[in-house]
């Protein structure tokens, strides 16, 4: 039987993230980023997008978090 250690793989692939994109912004190139877009107030959704946020910073990515209210009707595409 094989174990797989899966915090350990995804600690290498973090690894491998950061140095991804160190080598980009000392290229200047530009840097990946995230955002994530919470409509209501769910607080598993809080949790969930706080994490994914501290996961971009240790690695280097710009994460942003856009809030809105539940009773917001349509968001447009500016393109």
């Amino acid at each position: 039987m094989i174990i797989i250690d899966g915090k350990k793989i995804a600690q290498d692939i973090r690894n491998e993230l950061k140095s991804d994109i160190e080598k980009l912004r000392a290229s200047g190139k530009g840097v990946p980023g995230l955002v994530a877009i919470l409509v209501g107030d769910n607080p598993a959704s809080e949790s969930y997008v706080k994490g994914k946020a501290k996961a971009c910073e240790e690695i280097g990515m710009v994460a942003v978090t856009e809030r809105h209210p539940s009773d917001m009707k349509k968001m447009r595409c500016s393109n």
